[in-house]
């Protein structure tokens, strides 16, 4: 669980991969100045691998602290608060929410972040596709630490409930049971 007495927010993800630097292009832009103003101690760590310059740059803020490709993305994510995906495209099944999620963090995301995922916004995630949304949500945490650990204990219950390899076996037997 995470340290409430220093909170701050994290994005840990490929920054070659077109949908997270547009994503995070549109936080830094939209959301962070924002998010900045209203809490001037908070610091945004972000890591991943092959960090274009051209890019960094463009992300380079007050407060944005830039890791590069970590050698353990387990121990990255457990020394942040507030896992940020502001995904705005991209297909697939968002492994890195089902890990910040199994590992119990909060999470604030997009819907196209959490597509794939049968999350429910404010029980086990906080889902926010305008800049304002995601600047009241972020507020709304940083504002109530306790609701950090809150949200991550039920995000990471919603991930043993829906794909611990228990859930996920007999899902699997039941399937082959169908068509057998």
């Amino acid at each position: 669980m995470p340290d409430t007495s220093k909170v701050s927010l994290f994005h840990l993800g490929a920054l070659d991969w077109f949908p997270n630097q547009e994503g995070l292009m549109w936080f830094v832009k939209n959301c962070w100045p924002e998010i900045k103003k209203l809490h001037p101690e908070l610091s945004f760590h972000i890591a991943g691998r092959n960090g274009n310059p051209d890019f960094l740059k463009k992300i380079a803020s007050p407060g944005i602290v830039f890791h590069g490709e970590v050698p353990d993305a387990q121990e990255f994510i457990n020394n942040y608060s507030i896992m940020i995906v502001p995904l705005l495209s991209g297909s697939g099944m968002r492994i890195k929410i089902i890990e910040g999620m199994a590992m119990g963090k909060a999470i604030i995301t997009t819907s196209i972040g959490t597509e794939g995922i049968p999350t429910t916004d404010m029980e086990n995630i906080l889902i926010a596709d305008k800049p304002q949304d995601v600047i009241a949500k972020t507020d709304y945490l940083l504002n109530n630490p306790s609701e950090i650990t809150t949200l991550g204990l039920s995000a990471r219950n919603f991930i043993t409930d829906n794909y611990s390899d228990k859930v996920l076996a007999k899902k699997l037997t039941e399937f082959y049971n169908s068509v057998l």
